[in-house]
């Protein structure tokens, strides 16, 4: 096997090795997730420290939250100069999230951040979902690894499948 071949291979066995212990016989079977766990409104951040605070993880809350929330807003964190931005509020929601199964209504928090226009989305971490496996990133694939983007002409419809992209992440199939 030539080098770049064997590089490929190893790449493609080291993501489907991630899928092998999916519980496909499990009831009910976990959700697949298809989107972030926490998503800034479209409407965005205030200025452009708030969203470099954002992006390093400078975040500090000033409510009481629920374990593994304030994670998901620090899992960046780096040395920083910039203020950090405030967690100010928190609800208890439905939200829909992209899944194996289709947009779902999931667990969630709404969380009000100083510097942001409106309201984070965060699923709870607590929800009972597969993927991404405790936010463990797959390997990085070499040139000429898996595609990010599938195309061609099928001759049967896809319905509720999911197709791996580049690194291994799952994405959602829509209609065209």
């Amino acid at each position: 096997m030539r080098p770049a071949n064997r590089e490929r291979a190893t790449a493609d066995d080291a993501i489907l090795d991630e899928w092998a212990d999916f519980p496909v016989a499990e009831s009910p079977r976990p959700v697949v997730l298809l989107d972030q766990r926490l998503r800034v409104g479209d409407a965005g951040f205030v200025d452009s420290d708030t969203k470099m605070a954002f992006l390093e993880g400078a975040v500090e809350s000033m409510v009481a939250l629920p374990a593994g929330v304030l994670d998901l807003f620090t899992k960046n964190r780096r040395p920083s100069t910039t203020t950090p931005i405030k967690i100010v509020g928190l609800e208890a929601v439905s939200a829909p999230f992209r899944t194996d199964r289709g947009l779902r209504q999931l667990p969630a928090f709404r969380i009000v951040l100083t510097g942001t226009r409106q309201p984070c989305i965060v699923l709870n971490p607590q929800t009972n979902i597969w993927w991404p496996r405790d936010g463990k990133p797959l390997p990085d694939l070499p040139a000429g690894g898996i595609s990010a983007m599938v195309t061609g002409a099928l001759s049967l419809p896809l319905g509720n499948r999911v197709l791996i992209g580049k690194q291994g992440i799952p994405f959602a199939v829509t209609a065209g």
